[in-house]
């Protein structure tokens, strides 16, 4: 009999918990269901959402509606700066490095798939990195870009600059010395034309900070004058400078 009992409170417990199992699924289930067809309901902005869902918040209100990217959560913008230019005298859109001139695009050799143009003033070539390394701190992007400099047509050179991002703004750390960062890359795009009257040399820039940098320097850059917020970041400026530039960036779980 006691055995009997004892298998009838194994039997329950086990119902409970499976209904307990269900009950959880479902719910799930439900909130997916109204997630999926809530949330992403076209809105006028989060603010609206989340006041048609009963929550109200001042601040968060005079946040939105302040904010620049309101109506343009969906509207893929490419390299161009998020909203119109903000009170200021200066031509919008065109980066001032620092304290030089303002800079439009070389004239790129078409025979060099890294962008190197020829210096009338030096007599020679000059070049800019093909591609930017970065990323969040320790994600693995000092390995990733020791890896590419295996490949034989990438010229080793010094991994992180910083000048896009901070450089240019502290002390004589000007645009010539960023260009001299790869004048072995020059050398070797040179060498590749005279012979071969093409080359497939190329070369990056590590500087992993040109993901986030803008936190503590978007006030110094060119487009963001008399702004509140920033509608230019450090990939417009090297966009500009630089189209066909090639971005790589990592990221890592932020707990591990």
């Amino acid at each position: 009999m006691k055995g009997i009992l004892s298998k009838m409170r194994a039997w329950r417990w086990k119902c409970f918990a499976l209904a307990t199992v269900i009950v959880c699924y479902a719910s799930s289930v439900l909130v997916f269901y109204r997630t999926r067809h809530t949330v992403l309901k076209p809105m006028a902005d989060d603010a609206t959402y989340l006041r048609s869902s009963g929550y109200q918040d001042d601040w968060l209100d005079e946040a939105y509606r302040r904010g620049p990217t309101v109506s343009l959560r969906q509207e893929f913008v490419g390299s161009s700066p998020l909203y119109p230019a903000c009170n200021t005298s200066l031509p919008p859109g065109i980066p001032h490095w620092g304290n030089l001139p303002y800079m439009d695009p070389f004239p790129y050799v078409k025979e060099s798939k890294n962008p190197c143009w020829r210096d009338s003033r030096k007599k020679r070539l000059q070049c800019l990195p093909y591609f930017f390394v970065g990323g969040v701190s320790k994600a693995g992007t000092t390995d990733l870009f020791a890896r590419i400099l295996q490949h034989p047509d990438v010229v080793n050179t010094a991994k992180e600059t910083e000048w896009f991002t901070n450089h240019r703004y502290r002390g004589p750390v000007n645009f010539t010395k960023y260009t001299e960062v790869y004048s072995k890359l020059a050398t070797s795009v040179q060498s590749d034309l005279k012979r071969l009257n093409t080359s497939r040399k190329i070369s990056g820039d590590g500087t992993t900070d040109v993901f986030h940098s803008h936190r503590l320097f978007w006030g110094h850059l060119s487009g963001n004058e008399n702004c509140s917020e920033p509608r230019v970041l450090e990939a417009n400026h090297i966009i500009h400078l630089i189209p066909n530039a090639r971005f790589i960036f990592l990221f890592r779980n932020p707990v591990d």
